[in-house]
């Protein structure tokens, strides 16, 4: 079954301003609204599967800003991950109870079902 989720902060270069890193806040993004997760029909007709690592940049509105490919799977499957992460709507991140801007890794996972 397809899904994503957060994969932890790892260890990131220089955060841009407005974005804190993942283990820095009290509650990470969670995606409310899920895109349509499209399988690359190349990767379908050979059967393949796929996990993509992504990096996104959420805003404190929950927004997704900019996304990263961090770990590429090739075959239709990093284009595919990025447009279901963008398309998203996460929840925001929370240091205490203010919003907050985070960048974070997600993990998008493709799978065959029969």
């Amino acid at each position: 079954m397809p899904g994503a989720g957060p994969a932890g902060s790892g260890a990131a270069a220089a955060e841009p301003k407005g974005f804190m890193p993942a283990g820095a806040v009290d509650r990470v993004p969670r995606i409310i609204t899920p895109a349509p997760l499209r399988y690359p029909e190349q990767a379908r007709r050979n059967n393949l599967e796929a996990t993509v690592t992504l990096e996104a940049d959420i805003d404190a509105q929950g927004r997704v800003v900019d996304v990263r490919v961090v770990k590429p799977a090739g075959f239709g499957f990093d284009e595919a991950a990025a447009a279901y992460v963008r398309g998203s709507v996460f929840s925001p991140a929370f240091v205490g109870a203010t919003a907050v801007g985070v960048r974070m890794r997600i993990l998008v996972v493709f799978t065959l079902t029969d």
